[in-house]
């Protein structure tokens, strides 16, 4: 049970829809290791939502699996000593940095469910081999948030859970590691994660500018002011909008300068998505919310 006594620890099964459809697509080969750590790493996981791991617990948890995928996922002989041990490096903090992102957005609201559902559905439609397994994780994905939404969307009934949060991580660090190995993993995928990486970044400068309890809960974010203030699901909008305005900048910027798809992609979501956060944050949030906790002008 959560912290308000709703159930939680759903997402554990995120991998397991992961591992299906691959298998039943027949497209699990070479990637067995990878998908049998993700399992057993969200279950020891999966115990912080049963028994309350420590902080400290949680982040050597993810932060080694990380490492280890990336170990195991880079293909042998790709890499030198050097760049391998900067590829665990790398995916062992991304794994820690997106499982606290995407914890944060998990609330029986849908808002996470819209977030692994993007993901999904633009590693799916981007993905230049249609009968690879790349399509088949993003449909996986997406089909795991539906199940996952249809109960979430009703407030005090199910939580994606500690376990869920690193379960998509993991996921997502392990095609992390897939992309730099020279896979065909489309970038643009990234950017279902721009905005809530943003938001937790911007809500982070807040809590640190008035001295919180950084493991305290906090209702400063974006999609929690604007369900506060508005209530039905227009606190979803700016998600989706910022894939829409994102992926147009990246047009814009790949055909008029001719950079690849992946700086284009970068590049605008870099420049997009503070403008339009920041907007709607000035604009449609209480104005001590805009830099604030709300107990100051």
């Amino acid at each position: 049970m959560g912290r308000d006594g709703t159930p939680t620890g759903f997402g554990c099964l995120l991998p397991l829809a992961v591992v299906v459809g691959l298998w039943s697509t027949e497209q699990a080969v070479g990637m067995g290791a990878a998908l049998a750590l993700i399992i057993l790493a969200t279950f020891l996981y999966w115990l912080d939502d049963l028994l309350g791991l420590s902080a400290k617990t949680r982040i050597v948890l993810a932060s080694l699996a990380g490492v280890v995928l990336g170990l195991i996922s880079i293909a042998e002989g790709w890499a030198s000593p050097w760049h391998l041990a900067a590829i665990a490096l790398s995916a062992g903090a991304l794994c820690v940095v997106s499982a606290n992102i995407i914890n944060f957005y998990d609330g029986a609201d849908l808002n996470l469910a819209l977030v692994i559902a993007n993901f999904g559905v633009l590693l799916a439609v981007f993905s230049s081999a249609w009968d690879g397994p790349v399509p088949i994780v993003g449909v996986a994905l997406v089909a795991f948030a539906v199940g996952f939404g249809m109960v979430n969307r009703r407030p005090h009934s199910l939580y994606l859970g500690d376990g869920g949060s690193f379960a998509f991580a993991a996921v997502v660090t392990w095609l992390f590691v897939l992309f730099v190995g020279g896979r065909e993993i489309p970038v643009e995928a990234v950017v279902a994660l721009a905005l809530p990486a943003f938001d937790v970044f911007f809500v982070l400068l807040i809590r640190l500018w008035f001295k919180h309890d950084l493991l305290s809960r906090n209702y400063l974010h974006l999609y929690q002011r604007l369900h506060i203030i508005y209530g039905g699901r227009r606190y979803l909008y700016p998600q989706p909008i910022n894939i829409i305005l994102v992926l147009g900048c990246a047009g814009l910027i790949g055909s008029s300068t001719g950079v690849s798809r992946v700086v284009a992609v970068l590049l605008a979501s870099v420049i997009v998505t503070p403008i339009l956060y920041l907007i709607v944050r000035r604009y449609a949030v209480e104005s001590e919310y805009f830099f604030g906790d709300g107990t100051t002008q």
